[in-house]
């Protein structure tokens, strides 16, 4: 079965790759775990657009709860007209600074598995988080997500150096490993660059005369 963008195909793909000869058992058992191996890389590692998602959040608690899927927060705004844009990042020293303040909130940190805002809310507060978010673990179920279908071959490269792991093959995690490396530092650069492009004002050349 070829590399097509499924779970199924993924799988038949790492036995292809690592046991030309036909898969073993044990091997074919622990597939799943190489491909959960390389998901927990992406999750780590890789940060492209694709990833960014935004949840709504309306609390009274002073520490707003992330979304389960959240990796890394990107911005955090409040939830209203009184003033736009996002709440600074504090750290932990700053937040307990600020900790007296009162008013509307301009920053916050991370603590607690939560955002705490600075100066403390009152009352019920609306926010708009933006968030990096997991990648979709894929099974007989998922069977197939945003990777799987745009960068086959990056899930295949990630599974197949935990695969030479557990067949303790030192030079082909080497191998695999570093490709999958190289097409994550590629993939986080072209996603940068595309961000960039977005936020670039445009210029017009002004002729006098």
């Amino acid at each position: 079965m070829p590399l097509d963008g499924t779970y199924a195909g993924l799988k038949q793909s790492i036995i292809s790759f690592a046991l030309p000869g036909g898969a073993e058992v044990e091997f074919e058992a622990a597939i799943p775990e190489f491909i959960r191996l390389a998901e927990a890389r992406f999750d780590r590692e890789l940060r492209t657009a694709n990833m960014i998602g935004t949840s709504l959040i309306e609390t009274d608690d002073v520490l707003i709860g992330v979304p389960d899927d959240c990796l890394e927060v990107i911005l955090l705004s409040p939830g209203t007209t009184s003033w736009w844009g996002s709440l600074d990042p504090m750290t932990l020293a700053q937040e307990a600074y600020n900790r007296i303040l009162t008013g509307t909130s301009r920053g916050f940190t991370i603590m607690d598995g939560g955002l705490r805002p600075v100066p403390p809310p009152t009352g019920m507060t609306s926010y708009e988080l933006v968030y990096y978010r997991s990648v979709s673990r894929l099974s007989d179920t998922q069977w197939t997500n945003w990777i799987l279908q745009v960068h086959p071959d990056l899930y295949l490269y990630a599974s197949l150096a935990a695969a030479a792991a557990f067949l303790k093959n030192p030079e082909e995690i080497g191998v695999w490993a570093q490709s999958a490396s190289d097409m994550i530092d590629k993939i986080n650069e072209r996603s940068l660059r595309s961000e960039y492009a977005r936020g670039r004002p445009l210029v017009r050349d002004i002729t006098m005369g």
